[in-house]
């Protein structure tokens, strides 16, 4: 499997009171999505700045931990 292309991509804010979550301002078709089997014991690294698809949060009562 060959790495993504890094490059810039155009992000939206959310109305957030802390700006530090972003979206996608378009959804890209053209990557392929990944996912691993892990077993008990195994560890996945992964970048932190990768985007998730989770998308925002749209709770009422959105409480942090």
């Amino acid at each position: 499997m060959q790495p993504l292309e890094q490059r810039r991509i155009e992000r939206q804010h959310h109305a957030f009171a802390v700006q530090a979550f972003h979206g996608l301002a378009e959804r890209r078709t053209d990557l392929q999505q990944i996912g691993h089997a892990l077993s008990k014991g195994d560890m996945l690294f992964f970048n932190p700045a990768l985007f998730h698809a989770a998308g925002s949060n749209h709770t009422a009562n959105c409480q942090r931990m």
